[in-house]
This record gives structure tokens, C-alpha cells and sequence, in this order.
């Protein structure tokens, strides 16, 4: 999908988010929320200026600093040069900036500082999803010669704003509070990378044991857009499967089943109940060509999140039914004359006597 266009008005579309990779997509999410804290942070530096815990200087250029770093992270993110870098997202020099910023605030702010340190662990947040143990350690290393420093300065050119044993507690506090932070977020992001390396190992399991099938397996999201699709559903459709990702289920069916479908689904969404959900159940489907051919089919359900998904298994029963028909017919007619033979005359005398009985008649030969 392109990232850029025109409307309908022919003018030229450039999206704030890019809708080509999805991985840049996310961490371009990442960065708006990121963004969003950011914007916060000068909310919060405009209280302390309104409340004469800062003066106008340094709240300006802590407010142009931080527009100017955003600015920048949007820049490397949409232009795809944050792809070149060791890490794409861009976690550690955001975090790096946005804690350069803090500690530049808190040299100028007056009573509001001890408070203000809080605004270390937001920006340490992000880190949570993204870093180990090790690094988070060493932004908060970092975080805490920063506030260090600060508390020298101050206490070398500014001694009247500082007092030493407070801003030592508050360092200690931050220092402890920090080392937790590091370890429970590595530990948190360990715990993550496990789940997810898990899910990946199931999916790739599913995947194998799919592909592999005899039997077509479709799945679909509760719009009844089709979200998988195997081999067996190829051979036997004759869609390729980029052909049928994201378009509607009720394409591989006849129009006398649709409206029937699109019921069943809304009857599903509404109540979690579906009527064919278990059983095996004798259709017909619709080729690529346009040609019917009879299926079995079952299907089966199951929750993501908040989406519900239903997976169908069919295979194609032509050459069973064809096979089952012959054999019938070969059990009922002479071989060599194709006559009927004595089982059919048979059969049809007991189903015509059968009948006979049922409405009082008699029977003749």
C-alpha cells in the first residue's frame, strides 16, 4: 500500500502514520505515545512557570527542546532512516533526550524539584518493552549522575536554592527506585520476549501442521474477512492465497448460501453460539471458475482479545460422492447389460409394499 496519494480533490495525501511496513507502524505508535508524554512534560512545566516555580528562560528553552527532539524522532521515523540504526525504535536516544531535558528543568525549578524527579520514571517507561535488565541499568546510571550533577551546580553557583541533605535523600530515593524500576522492567520484558517467542513457536506448529493438510483450512475475524488460508484451500478453490487474504468468506459460496451466512454470523456475534459449530455438515462451495462442487464441512471458534475468529475445515467430496454413486449402481444393475438387476426389482417391491401398507392399498405384479 503506498504511503502516499491523492485525495479526491487530486491533492497530494502524505499520512502521519506510514501504512507500508508494519513494523514501522509500531513504532511509530511507540513515538506518538512517547509524543503525548511529552506534551504532558511541558503542561506540567507551564504550572510550575505559572506558579513561579520557573522562570520564563528555562521553561521556554526546555519547551522549544523537547518540540525540536520530537521533531527530529518524527523526521528519522517517517524518512525510514531509524531503519539504518542498531535499534530502530529509537527507545535509547528518546529516553537520553527526554532525561537531558528533565535534568536541565530541574537545575532552574525552585520548590517543585523534589516532585518534578518523577518525571524520570515516565521516561524510563519506555524502555520497559524494549530493554534488558543491563541497559535500563545504565539509563538510570546516567539518570542519576544527571541529577548529580545538577545538585553540584546548584550547590556551587546557586547555594541559596539548594538544600544538600534533601536533595541527597531525594538522590538516594531516586537511586533505589531506579535500580527496582531497571530490574522489574527486565524481568517484565524477559517475561514478554518468553510469551511472545512461545506464540510464535504455536503459530509456527499450526502453520506446519496446516500446510500440510489434506483438508482446506480457512480462517476468518468476525467481519468475515478471510485471515488464513492453506495450500489444501488452493489445490481445492484454485485461489492463490494472496488473492483471497482479506476479502470475504462468502466469496468460496454459492448466493443461495450467503444471506443464510451472514445470519448465522450475526447470530454468532450476538449470542456465542454457532449452529454448525462441532458438526460436519454436507455443502456445496464455489470454485474460482464458477463451478459448484459438494464439501464437507466443519467449523470451529475461538477468542483473540476481543475479536472472535472462526476456522473452517472442508474437503472436497466429488470424487467420493462419484465413487459412491458408481459402486450404488453397480450393486442395482446387470454389469455387462446395465439392466436392473433382481436386488433393484427387490428393493423397489419392498419400498412399493411398504407404501401400499402405510395408505391401505393393495399391490399387483
Amino acid at each position: 500500500m503506498p504511503t502516499s496519494g491523492k485525495d479526491s480533490n487530486g491533492m497530494a495525501r502524505f499520512p502521519v502514520i506510514p501504512s507500508d511496513d508494519p513494523a514501522q507502524q509500531l513504532r511509530f505508535r511507540r513515538f506518538l505515545m512517547a509524543a503525548g508524554s511529552s506534551l504532558l512534560v511541558i503542561f506540567l512545566l507551564s504550572l510550575c512557570w505559572w506558579e513561579e516555580a520557573l522562570t520564563t528562560r528555562p521553561f521556554v528553552l526546555a519547551s522549544i527542546a523537547i518540540v525540536v527532539c520530537n521533531l527530529v524522532f518524527y523526521v528519522l521515523l517517517r524518512s525510514g532512516l531509524n531503519k539504518k540504526m542498531r535499534d530502530p525504535s529509537l527507545t535509547i536516544p528518546m529516553i537520553l533526550s527526554s532525561t537531558s531535558v528533565i535534568s536541565y528543568t530541574l537545575y532552574y525549578l525552585n520548590g517543585a524539584r523534589g516532585a518534578f524527579l518523577l518525571v524520570y520514571l515516565v521516561s524510563m517507561l519506555f524502555g520497559v518493552f524494549r530493554l534488558d535488565t543491563r541497559k535500563l541499568l545504565a539509563l538510570s546510571v546516567y539518570v542519576l549522575c544527571s541529577y548529580a550533577a545538577v545538585i553540584w551546580l546548584l550547590m556551587r553557583y546557586a547555594p541559596t536554592m539548594v538544600r544538600p541533605q534533601v536533595e541527597m535523600l531525594q538522590w538516594m530515593v531516586l537511586a533505589s527506585v531506579l535500580i527496582w524500576f531497571s530490574i522489574m522492567g527486565g524481568y517484565i520484558r524477559k517475561l514478554r520476549q518468553t510469551t511472545q517467542d512461545a506464540l510464535r513457536r504455536s503459530e509456527a506448529h499450526f502453520r506446519s501442521v496446516a500446510e500440510s493438510a489434506n483438508d482446506a483450512i480457512i480462517s476468518s475475524d468476525s467481519l468475515g474477512n478471510i485471515v488464513f488460508w492453506n495450500a489444501a484451500a488452493q489445490k481445492i478453490f484454485g485461489y492463490a492465497q494472496e488473492e483471497v487474504l482479506g476479502r470475504p468468506v462468502t466469496m468460496l459460496m454459492p448466493e443461495r448460501y450467503r444471506e443464510a451466512h451472514l445470519r448465522g454470523m450475526q447470530q454468532f456475534l450476538t449470542t456465542g453460539k454457532a449452529r454448525v459449530s462441532g458438526n460436519t455438515v454436507d455443502l456445496f462451495a464455489l470454485h474460482k471458475d464458477g463451478a459448484e462442487f459438494p464439501i464437507d464441512l466443519s467449523l470451529a471458534t475461538w477468542r483473540s482479545r476481543a475479536e472472535i475468529f472462526s476456522t473452517t475445515m472442508l474437503r472436497d467430496t466429488t470424487e467420493r460422492k462419484r465413487v459412491a454413486e458408481k459402486l450404488s449402481r453397480l450393486a442395482q444393475h446387470d454389469f455387462l447389460t446395465d439392466l436392473p438387476n433382481q436386488a433393484l426389482l427387490t428393493d423397489r417391491l419392498d419400498q412399493a409394499m411398504a407404501l401400499a401398507h402405510r395408505q391401505g392399498k393393495r399391490v399387483g405384479l
